[in-house]
């Protein structure tokens, strides 16, 4: 059974700062509304908030013609991270959510529920399996199966599919479209993903400095996914929507200097890792022959444990390989150097340290005996660079996670590095934001003319940036079994790669090779 929800003046604040301001939202029955926003827009709260887990300050909620406040079974979540018992198999998870929506029930009743749920998101067969044991893919479904076994009239859903592979993502978007279109569930969802609010929502809504801004509603029919890269009809409304999520005012210059490909910097020759584990050895990959030169952008691009980030580790010189060669430059390595540089997903910045402070670490480790007016030129250059002039004396904990990773790409080029490595560096960023920092990347990189080695689940990211795109196959056992080309010429703009017929081609070459993988594995 589903529910209308509606929210009448919603008012939240943190520290006096309202993050909510008289929000209104209307749910009917059986919808599925996906709503956008840029990071810091009240996204998470206002999902918290319909949730019962924040409280607001002022305003209404309701569940049909029912005021509701705090948590109700008629209501339930899945986060982004599933939030699962790791000590509890899959099948006691989901039974904990179906005992406290059915206290009563007999226990048979709800073995038979937790099954069926089981069933319904293609677990059936892992029910008796811990967390640990599964992928994240896996884990979601269980998160999924937990929160449909309460039978909500509400289903609310935190971003649940962004830290996913690609093709993982796209199977469980597909899966969750058949069983709300199946099921009529009223869901409201909160994502970074523009493609996936136009693949799964029946309305969208866009969500700024605490208040609903626009709503558009989707007309095209079921299923989408066909349509998404083909559609004229869609790719204009996505155009619109991406317009309005950026603003009037917004302006973003992509560097127009085009690096030309020099010496082999990053060169892997046979490399082959293995780690011994109470199971016995594990090989994470192996003939793994790669290079990157400078001047040139190439990705690493897999599912979700084939070994991208162990590569990573070992091209930066955090991990030894087990067997092969690797060289920098020609030279062996041995460990981390200055040559390198590597931006993490979560920034690894100092939460306690001011922007200019952190720049400025970097910048003096890289020129120890450097005069201090150098140094300054340096952590200025770098922060015009990434556009942080104006939050230099801002501490980083006071960012928000958009621009603490600008911090994280200026502190690296301060090294003035050789080779530039990025492990998945804006996976959590709103859409708009990463399109941002992806322009930002590239300026950093034809600016210096280094090389540049990215780890990516977007498939879209990876064909934007690169010159080349390295396919690995799953794990264990991974290797990089294709290479592609990127045809497109530099400097690039997203609005003709959409409009370029080889952008859907390659998009599909890649999803068919992780799908024919994905299948042996």
């Amino acid at each position: 059974m589903s529910a209308s929800l509606k929210a009448r003046g919603l008012v939240f604040a943190y520290g006096g700062q309202r993050v909510l301001d008289g929000l209104d939202l209307d749910v009917e029955a059986g919808e599925f509304v996906a709503v956008l926003g840029r990071s810091g827009s009240g996204k998470s709260t206002l999902i918290g908030t319909l949730a019962g887990l924040h409280l607001a300050e002022q305003g209404e909620l309701r569940v049909g013609d029912r005021p509701v406040r705090g948590p109700g079974v008629e209501r339930a979540m899945v986060f982004q991270q599933a939030a699962l018992l790791p000590w509890l198999t899959a099948r006691s998870n989901v039974l904990l959510a179906a005992q406290a929506a059915k206290p009563r029930a007999a226990r048979a009743e709800l073995d038979a529920c937790v099954q069926a749920m089981l069933e319904t998101v293609n677990l059936g067969s892992a029910g008796d399996k811990y967390p640990p044991e599964l992928s994240g893919g896996m884990r979601q479904r269980v998160g999924l199966a937990r929160a449909l076994s309460t039978d909500p009239q509400v289903l609310l859903l935190d971003e649940p599919f962004s830290a996913l592979d690609a093709l993982t993502r796209a199977t469980l978007q597909d899966e969750f479209e058949r069983l709300c279109v199946e099921a009529r569930k009223t869901v409201v969802m909160v994502t970074n993903d523009l493609d996936e609010a136009l693949l799964l929502a029946d309305v969208v809504l866009v969500l700024r400095e605490g208040r609903i801004v626009r709503r558009w509603r989707i007309e095209a029919q079921r299923p989408r996914r066909p349509q998404l890269a083909t559609d004229r009809g869609l790719r204009l409304l996505a155009r619109e929507i991406a317009a309005e999520l950026v603003g009037q005012d917004a302006r973003r210059e992509v560097s127009s200097r085009v690096p030309v490909p020099g010496e082999t910097l990053l060169d892997m020759r046979q490399v082959h890792k293995q780690y011994e584990t109470r199971r016995g050895r594990q090989v994470v990959v192996e003939g793994i022959d790669m290079s990157v030169r400078a001047g040139e952008f190439v990705s690493l691009l897999g599912h979700s444990g084939c070994g991208k980030s162990t590569l990573m580790s070992i091209a930066v010189g955090l991990v030894e390989a087990s067997s092969g060669a690797v060289t920098m430059a020609g030279r062996p390595v041995e460990g981390p150097g200055l040559d390198r540089a590597l931006v993490f997903q979560s920034g690894g910045l100092l939460p306690w340290s001011r922007v200019h402070a952190s720049i400025r670490l970097a910048a003096r480790q890289a020129k120890l005996r450097a005069p201090s007016a150098d140094i300054e030129a340096v952590v200025l250059r770098c922060a015009r660079l990434v556009g942080l002039e104006a939050v230099l004396e801002q501490r980083v904990s006071e960012l928000s996670a958009g621009m603490r990773q600008r911090v994280a790409v200026a502190r690296a080029y301060a090294l003035d590095p050789r080779l530039l490595l990025f492990d998945e560096p804006f996976a959590a960023l709103d859409s708009v934001t990463r399109a941002e920092l992806q322009d930002v990347m590239i300026g950093v990189w034809a600016q210096s003319g280094c090389g540049a080695l990215l780890v990516t689940h977007d498939i879209a990211e990876a064909l934007y940036l690169s010159d080349r795109i390295l396919l690995m196959t799953d794990g264990p056992n991974a290797r990089i079994a294709e290479e592609i080309r990127v045809p497109f010429e530099r400097p690039r703009s997203r609005a003709s790669l959409e409009e370029d017929p080889r952008m859907a081609e390659l998009k599909q070459r890649i999803v068919d090779f992780l799908d024919h993988h994905a299948k042996q594995g």
